[in-house]
């Protein structure tokens, strides 16, 4: 399994630091991570993706928790 070809979302309610985060993971990875800034977007897109997760880079204090 590569990373390439999952998906890898990135949970981050900032956009500052998601895009940042989110950068260094396709740098490091080769792959496009998914952006979702909120736990309501995180879980809609868990469910989407379930079969196709990678990863995950979360941040573990979102502000609608």
């Amino acid at each position: 399994m590569n990373a390439s070809s999952k998906n890898i979302p990135v949970v981050e309610d900032s956009k500052m630091f998601g895009h940042a985060i989110s950068a260094k993971t396709e740098a490091d990875l080769g792959c496009k991570p998914h952006l979702v800034t909120s736990c309501a977007e995180a879980c809609d897109f868990f469910e989407q993706h379930a079969d196709s997760l990678f990863a995950a880079v979360l941040y573990i204090d979102p502000a609608d928790h």
